[in-house]
């Protein structure tokens, strides 16, 4: 540990702020974090994080009360370099609110003192900086950035459940609005990791952020597009796009999904298209994907119904289905359920009458029987008498399990919806009256 690194304070102790906390406390940083969510900060004085991240809790237990403290208020100075990471929601019109961002602005302007640098690190639309942080932070401190105090974007483009790991790995995009609050946040960064990338403006490195996440929301609706014209054809999709990208290095197109959810992929793309409303050619484009992925959930429920009718002669209603993941996403493993594409098809299936049961190894049994639906003890339970098992992310426990012995458990004849094709289709096909679908392909037609 060094002891030289010096203070820092964090604003938001969500997945960005708290990850960066723990780590920088590891690092050797005394560092406070605020937050105003009660909830929140008696987790955390239980050294417990409120999510799932690997090794986030063992930092906790280590930094707490020695490097890391927790408080409800900013209050007065408490450090040299201010870090703001708070949440920037999308609201009702899937404009990003501000709100927290300004009440922050407003906390930390009034003990903001001469030469502090401060870092924004929450995603915000393109030229937000400039047009609504600094003067907020200006008008409230009665300082002028520039001359009194120091400002940089240094957007976080860490994934959840490795956060730890890539925040020590992954280069840091830096964008200041001058060149010494880039010289001071260069070297605090590099404390932390071996590679930062400084770029000429806040808005180069606003967009940098916002366009990494609406690549890969594109790329993905490509591939759900993929599989819905694969579905035509009853052709299987995952054949499909590894042939074409084998030994073919211009070509990487990822695999389809039952749907592209998450914080951040839900709401960024949305706010890179806001920050260009004018240009139509952007906002289609970007929102063309956002359909098309926001469509999967709707996808899964057709084959579903499809199943249902063709091999059980009967509609959803009081149809036995289990779902295996309930996160947003399974690899790597987090417990984060917002935006999530299960939730999607859990409300969907619920308004068909369905009867549902849910498994996920890491999102917490209390938290799936908040949502009204039974929680299955095990994979097995969740196998037992269901007439259709849907397998909604790609967790890699649900590819090592004895799939065949369960599936001989299910209430034939049944359904096997495995859209990452974890298992192969051949053993499958192996045990009579089950069938087998992915997004393009089934054996039930």
């Amino acid at each position: 540990m060094n002891e030289n690194y010096g203070d820092v304070c964090i604003l938001g102790l969500g997945y960005v702020g708290l990850t960066l906390a723990a780590t920088l406390a590891e690092l050797g940083f005394r560092v406070y974090g605020v937050d105003p969510d009660d909830d929140v900060l008696k987790s955390l004085r239980n050294q417990k994080a409120f999510f799932h991240e690997e090794g986030i809790d063992k930092l906790l237990e280590k930094h707490l009360g020695k490097s890391l403290f927790f408080q409800k208020r900013l209050g007065v100075s408490l450090a040299p370099y201010y870090i703001i990471a708070v949440s920037t929601p999308l609201d009702a019109d899937n404009n990003v609110s501000f709100i927290q961002l300004k009440n922050t602005c407003f906390e930390l302007g009034n003990v903001l003192r001469k030469r502090n640098l401060v870092i924004l690190r929450s995603t915000v639309s393109v030229g937000a900086s400039s047009e609504i942080v600094i003067p907020l932070l200006e008008k409230h401190s009665s300082l002028k950035v520039g001359d009194d105090f120091d400002f940089v974007f240094a957007p976080e483009r860490t994934i959840e459940g490795a956060a730890l790991k890539e925040l020590l790995t992954l280069p840091q995009i830096l964008g200041g609005f001058n060149q010494r609050a880039v010289d001071r946040a260069r070297e605090f960064f590099l404390k932390l990791t071996p590679d930062v990338i400084a770029v000429n403006s806040l808005e180069s490195a606003e967009m940098i952020k916002l366009i990494s996440n609406t690549f890969r929301d594109l790329t993905f609706s490509f591939a759900n597009a993929v599989s819905m014209a694969c579905a035509k054809y009853n052709i299987n999709p995952h054949e499909v796009i590894k042939a074409a990208n084998l030994r073919y290095d211009r070509n990487h197109i990822p695999i389809p999904s039952p749907g592209v959810g998450g914080y951040c992929l839900t709401k960024d793309p949305r706010i890179f298209a806001r920050s260009f409303k004018d240009l139509s050619d952007v906002t289609n484009l970007v929102e063309a994907g956002r359909v098309i992925n926001s469509k999967m959930p709707h996808y899964v429920i057709k084959i579903m119904r499809d199943f249902f009718l063709i091999k059980k002669r009967k509609n959803l209603r009081g149809a036995n289905i289990s779902i295996l993941g309930m996160a947003f996403k399974g690899n790597p493993p987090t417990s984060d359920i917002r935006f999530s594409p299960s939730m999607d098809v859990v409300n969907l299936l619920i308004k068909e009458g369905a009867n549902l049961k849910a498994h996920d190894y890491v999102v917490p049994v209390e938290t799936i029987k908040n949502l009204f639906i039974e929680a299955a003890e095990s994979v097995e339970d969740a196998f037992e008498d269901s007439e259709a098992v849907i397998i909604m992310t790609n967790h890699p426990y649900y590819r090592h399990i004895d799939v065949t012995s369960l599936l001989r458990t299910m209430d034939k004849p049944a359904l096997l919806f495995d859209p990452w094709q974890l298992h192969f289709l051949s053993d499958i096909q192996k045990i009579s009256d089950i069938y087998y679908s992915n997004l393009g392909f089934n054996t039930f037609i």
